[in-house]
C-alpha cells in the first residue's frame, strides 16, 4: 500500500511539473515591448479590421494568431491570414521581435512590394510563409542567414527570376514550396544538398528533375 501511494504521488508530481512547463512555454501574458511593436505594425498596415483583435486594451497573448512562447511573454509566432483589407507593403518593426520562430502572411492579396531585407535578422525563424500576396522581386538572398529554417513557403506571389543557388545552403529545410510565381530556369542541382528536404513543390518554365531524395510536385 505504501509503495502504491508513493508511486501515485510520483505520477502526480510528474504531471504537475509537466503542466508547469507548459504554462511556462505558453504564458497568458505578452511582453509590453512586443505589444508596442505589434501595435506599430498594425498602424503601418492601416489599422485594418482584420486585425481587430490587436486591441491596445487587451493582452497580445490573447490576440488572434499571435502566440507568446517563452517565460518572459515574448511573441514567438505571428500569422496574418485572410487579411483582404490590407493594402500596403510589409511594414518595418518585425525585426524587433527577436524571439520570432514563425512568421506567416497567408492570403493577403493586396500585400505588395518586395520581401524586406531586414527579415534576414530573424535568425530564430523555423517557419516562414508568404503565400497569396502581390509581393514582387526575386527570392531574397538573406534567406541563407536563416539557418534554423525548416519550412519555407513563397507560393502564389509575384516573385520573378531564377531559383537561387543559396537555397541549397539552408541545410535545415525539410519543406520548400515556390510554386505559382513567375520563376524561370532549371531546378538547381544544389537543391540536392538539402538532405533533410522531404517535400518540394515548384512550377517554373523549365524543369530538370532533381535528385530522387527529393519528392517533387509540380
Amino acid at each position: 500500500m505504501g509503495q502504491l501511494t508513493f508511486y501515485s504521488l510520483f505520477l502526480f508530481s510528474l504531471l504537475v511539473s509537466q503542466i508547469f512547463k507548459i504554462s511556462q512555454s505558453f504564458p497568458d501574458f505578452c511582453h509590453p515591448y512586443d505589444k508596442k511593436i505589434l501595435l506599430n505594425i498594425k498602424y503601418k498596415l492601416g489599422n485594418p479590421p482584420s486585425l481587430a483583435s490587436w486591441d491596445p486594451n487587451t493582452d497580445c497573448a490573447n490576440w488572434k494568431d499571435v502566440q507568446c512562447g517563452n517565460i518572459e511573454g515574448h511573441v514567438t509566432s505571428i500569422s496574418i491570414i485572410d487579411a483582404l483589407d490590407v493594402h500596403s507593403p510589409i511594414p518595418p518593426y518585425f525585426d524587433r521581435l527577436y524571439w520570432l520562430t514563425n512568421l506567416n502572411f497567408i492570403n493577403v492579396p493586396n500585400l505588395s512590394g518586395p520581401i524586406p531585407s531586414y527579415f534576414g535578422t530573424l535568425t530564430n525563424l523555423t517557419a516562414f510563409i508568404v503565400s497569396g500576396t502581390k509581393l514582387t522581386g526575386s527570392i531574397p538572398r538573406f534567406l541563407n542567414r536563416l539557418t534554423k529554417l525548416n519550412q519555407l513557403d513563397l507560393s502564389s506571389n509575384k516573385l520573378t527570376g531564377p531559383i537561387p543557388n543559396f537555397l541549397g545552403q539552408i541545410k535545415s529545410l525539410s519543406y520548400l514550396v515556390l510554386s505559382s510565381n513567375g520563376l524561370t530556369g532549371p531546378v538547381l542541382i544544389t537543391l540536392t544538398q538539402l538532405l533533410n528536404l522531404s517535400y518540394l513543390q515548384l512550377k517554373i518554365k523549365q524543369i530538370i528533375r532533381p535528385d530522387t531524395r527529393v519528392s517533387k510536385k509540380t
